[in-house]
């Protein structure tokens, strides 16, 4: 099972001590041994064994990996309450721990705008109003997503958790202004209006939109304090204006 079979050739997930090998037949040379019999082998691609055994709880990706897992897992089946290896168990113990992971996750979005900022000519400010424009990420917890998708898009940040939440103070090193107290980041969600109780209170589902919103005043992003309606587009002599940034039409 060390993976290092051609991906042409298709091997035993398992190579249990009282599993042997003869050219490409494999057979159990103990049969009151409980090992796994010639009858329950299942046959998977080399490389498919070679690439699950690289990855890691912190590296599997849904959209990238749930294929690779599914290949393996009748070979994974077939080695239930079977007398195995220290390499097989520990095989088997990793694919575990991956399909967990992956079950776990939900495919989210994620951006990051300062429109507000680059209008007002704050220092630091991107220079489109776009920092990140709803980038695609797998992850089991919306911080989680967040996190994750700054550290791939090099993208610094600093979380307060000072009032028991996680609360970006920072994003791409854009912070409060002093020229206006009320500035700082607002948390969209789902493109609610702000009156969302912040990233540590959502559960994210698959398609779900998390977006952060730099503010100077508060309600000219939209009535973060308050959760009342807001305008999120207008319409002017047939051209719609995106008042919380996005393109003009």
């Amino acid at each position: 099972m060390d993976g290092s079979t051609p991906a042409e050739e298709n091997v035993f997930a398992g190579y249990s001590e009282s599993v042997t090998i003869a050219e490409s037949v494999y057979s159990n040379t103990d049969a009151a041994s409980g090992g796994i019999s010639e009858d329950e082998a299942v046959y998977v691609s080399g490389s498919a064994l070679a690439d699950v055994k690289k990855l890691t709880a912190d590296t599997v990706e849904k959209s990238e990996h749930a294929e690779i897992l599914a290949a393996v897992e009748p070979a994974v089946t077939s080695m239930e309450g079977k007398q195995l290896s220290d390499a097989d168990k520990a095989f088997v113990n990793l694919y575990q721990t991956l399909k967990e992971a992956v079950d776990t996750q939900k495919t989210v979005k994620v951006g990051v705008y300062d429109y507000t900022a680059v209008a007002a000519g704050i220092d630091g400010a991107s220079e489109t109003g776009v920092i990140l424009d709803d980038a695609e990420v797998n992850a089991a917890t919306a911080l989680e997503a967040i996190e994750k998708i700054f550290k791939e898009n090099d993208i610094d940040y600093v979380i307060d958790t000072s009032w028991g939440s996680a609360y970006f103070s920072s994003i791409n090193g854009l912070s409060v202004t002093a020229e206006y107290s009320m500035s700082g980041w607002s948390f969209s969600y789902n493109d609610d209006d702000f009156s969302n109780m912040g990233v540590s209170a959502i559960e994210i589902e698959d398609g779900d939109v998390l977006e952060f919103h730099y503010a100077l005043t508060g309600a000219d992003v939209a009535a973060s304090y308050s959760g009342l309606p807001t305008f999120k587009t207008l319409t002017i002599g047939g051209s719609k204006v995106f008042l919380c940034g996005g393109n003009n039409v």
